[in-house]
């Protein structure tokens, strides 16, 4: 079975992250697998290491053959020829597509390399804001087009079902599974972000790890909770984690509660594992990231403080594997920060009931036979 997956790298890394625990694991169970970047072809304007090629390295020092493969910004209906001769070459029996834009690239080169190619498309989140007429023609149209789709949660399902019009028989539910062995950071994770940022080793870290879209509303609603709590804690730290418009707005309600020198803005980073691991609380906004974070976060044993989501349902037990905030409510979530920090042994015992729940519910062995097992039906399928 050979399997090409397609993804376009952002800086955030999310799901990146995500595959570079998944493909070396569908590796080891005989799948060939090998990974194709979709990239802009400019070089960030910050002079950073672009993402893209970040990403390839990643993948070629786990054993996966990974290709960076310019793209434009914004597709049409004429694709670049490029991606089409890459799949020529390569005659996958499947092109597993991850987010919007490897969606799109995938279908309008997958037939055309190769008509027996079957086209699986895995789903992260739940949107946000609702689709305009438009973006509910387009997703129409993508699902017309895709063999199965591979949504993360029952939550997800539902959204493609009742919001994109993709048909229930072509959907399958494949959860994230998480490698606890790709995810240990070591012990010493706290003491090295302390260095970094110049703080006490002592001092209380929250974190908030999200998109900030503009405005940022979820994020504005952790950092007013924060500002509530930090009066009566003086060693607190809030630090973000994610990037986007939306951060000049956050930056200056921070300096607006008199925050600027407590808040700590670290933009996306790709050891955000190891940040999470050093965390005292995650606070989780709403947005893409969530899901996979809340995995992350209790995996590593830090405790989880997370708004009501529907792509969250199911996944934290409320005083049980962690704290669930009921959608905008500040003060609640202004309790419950206050609850975890001031109680060591409850944040202790949900943060080890959160771990033993990941161990047992995600594991990566279950990915993998989930998602083989999409492979091998779309394949004869064809």
């Amino acid at each position: 079975m050979r399997v090409t997956h397609l993804i376009r790298a952002s800086a955030g890394g999310t799901i990146d992250r995500y595959l570079l625990t998944l493909l070396p694991a569908l590796l080891a169970d005989g799948i060939d697998v090998d990974l194709v970047v979709l990239a802009s072809g400019e070089a960030p304007a910050d002079g950073s290491s672009d993402p893209a090629e970040q990403l390839c390295r990643a993948a070629g020092a786990l054993g996966i053959p990974a290709t960076c493969q310019a793209m434009p910004d914004r597709l049409g209906p004429v694709l670049p020829g490029g991606l089409i001769d890459l799949l020529r070459q390569r005659q996958p029996d499947v092109v597993h597509t991850h987010l919007t834009y490897a969606d799109t690239a995938g279908v309008l080169a997958a037939r055309r390399a190769n008509k027996a190619c079957a086209v699986v498309s895995s789903r992260y989140y739940v949107p946000d804001s609702p689709y305009g007429p438009l973006n509910r023609w387009f997703q129409r149209w993508l699902w017309q087009r895709i063999d199965r789709g591979l949504p993360v949660s029952e939550a997800v399902r539902q959204a493609c079902i009742e919001r994109e019009g993709a048909r229930p028989d072509r959907l399958t539910t494949v959860g994230y599974g998480l490698s606890l062995e790709a995810l240990r950071v070591g012990q010493g994770a706290r003491a090295v972000l302390s260095a970094e940022l110049g703080l006490a080793e002592d001092a209380k870290l929250v974190g908030i790890l999200a998109d900030l879209e503009s405005p940022p509303a979820a994020a504005t609603d952790a950092l007013k909770a924060f500002w509530q709590v930090s009066g009566q804690q003086p060693d607190l730290r809030l630090l973000v984690i994610g990037d986007g418009p939306g951060r000049a707005v956050l930056e200056g309600r921070a300096r607006g509660y008199g925050l600027a020198e407590r808040t700590i803005f670290l933009g996306w980073r790709r050891d955000t594992p190891a940040i999470l691991a050093a965390l005292d609380v995650l606070l989780l906004a709403r947005g893409q990231a969530s899901l996979l974070a809340a995995l992350e976060a209790m995996a590593l044993g830090t405790p989880v403080i997370a708004c009501e989501d529907a792509g969250l349902a199911g996944i934290i037990a409320n005083g049980e594997t962690g704290l669930v905030v009921p959608g905008r409510d500040v003060d609640q979530l202004t309790s419950s920060l206050a609850l975890l920090l001031d109680d060591s042994d409850l944040s202790a015992t949900l943060a080890a009931a959160g771990q033993a729940h990941v161990a047992k519910s995600f594991p990566i062995a279950q990915a993998v036979s989930g998602t083989r097992a999409v492979y091998e039906q779309v394949a004869r399928r064809r």
